[in-house]
């Protein structure tokens, strides 16, 4: 039974949520960006103790443990890149998560527009991160790999996790399927920004032209953050956090726990204090400029404001 979502955009902090409350929670089943268009590929070419470098951290683990695995990736299949929206696809999927007769916890990462549809349904509480932009594109364009290896690929996949691969003869014809949506894939940026720019472009019908990717970062980071407050904004059930928060007021996890219900390992937190307000004068005038420029400077200073940080609303008044 799905008991608890925890979502947030790319590079927000919301894996961190993800490995203190698998780490706090053995007999709960926490998935991992469940939605990712690639996860269930990814995870059997892995063994359940392979160390994702982007994290540091087994976050595969999870998946072996599903029960009705055929017809839940089978499912997972259907939705393709349909993944923002609440439809047939994303029903039927999450209906076959939510039957598991277990307590579960999805770390979405694409649920910005669905969380209060997932509610309304499964009666689960929601939890979205928000992270300071700036900082957000920083780790968005570079992000940290824990364990830098030197690794053959084909299309983009391991070579030794595609030879394990191709030797499930049964798996073939899915396999090949998704070594077309990997290359498809890598065509669109980092953490698939071109694709979900279009992906929300079209979905709100945007009239918007970004210059590049930066002005592409932007708008999303405001379009899904405000999505995802104005979710909270309608049920008891919904809750926003900023990770700038989670870091450096003791209290904040205090105040998760009594709100989901579950436990988190706070130790996991005192790794990712130096990843807080790394952005120079330079980049946060470069930012506001464009805020201007494409007419999202008060949305921006909005959610901003939602942070009641003090060092985040100080970038507010520039």
């Amino acid at each position: 039974m799905i008991k608890l979502i925890v979502n947030g955009y790319y590079r927000s902090g919301s894996t961190l949520l993800f490995k203190m409350l698998e780490l706090a929670n053995p007999k709960t089943l926490v998935l991992y960006e469940p939605l990712h268009p690639e996860i269930f590929f990814s995870f059997m070419r892995f063994g359940p103790n392979y160390i994702e470098p982007l994290h540091n951290y087994t976050i595969y683990r999870c998946y072996f443990k599903l029960s009705k695995f055929k017809l839940i990736k089978q499912l997972h299949y259907k939705i393709g890149f349909n993944y923002f929206d609440w439809n047939k696809y994303t029903t039927s999927f999450f209906d076959a998560i939510h039957n598991i007769n277990k307590p579960t916890i999805l770390q979405l990462n694409r649920g910005h527009f669905i969380l209060y549809n997932m509610y309304q349904r499964y009666k689960c509480r929601f939890i979205h991160v928000i992270r300071n932009p700036l900082d957000e594109w920083l780790s968005f364009i570079s992000p940290t790999i824990m364990n830098k290896k030197i690794e053959l690929t084909i299309c983009g996949i391991r070579l030794p996790s595609l030879l394990k691969t191709i030797f499930k003869v049964h798996e073939l014809p899915y396999i090949w399927k998704m070594i077309k949506r990997k290359i498809q894939l890598r065509k669109t940026g980092p953490f698939y920004l071109d694709l979900e720019f279009e992906l929300i472009k079209n979905k709100f019908k945007l009239k918007l032209t970004p210059r590049d990717r930066f002005d592409k970062f932007i708008l999303l980071w405001t379009i899904i953050n405000k999505s995802a407050i104005a979710q909270v904004n309608r049920t008891r059930y919904g809750m926003y956090v900023w990770y700038e928060n989670i870091v450096l007021k003791k209290n904040e996890l205090n105040k998760l726990e009594k709100f989901s219900n579950f436990k988190f390992k706070t130790k996991e937190i005192q790794v990712y204090n130096k990843s807080i307000f790394k952005f120079d004068m330079e980049l946060l005038k470069e930012f506001w400029e464009r805020c201007e420029r494409l007419g999202i400077k008060n949305d921006v200073r909005s959610i901003l404001k939602t942070s009641k940080n003090e060092n985040l609303l100080s970038i507010t008044e520039i």
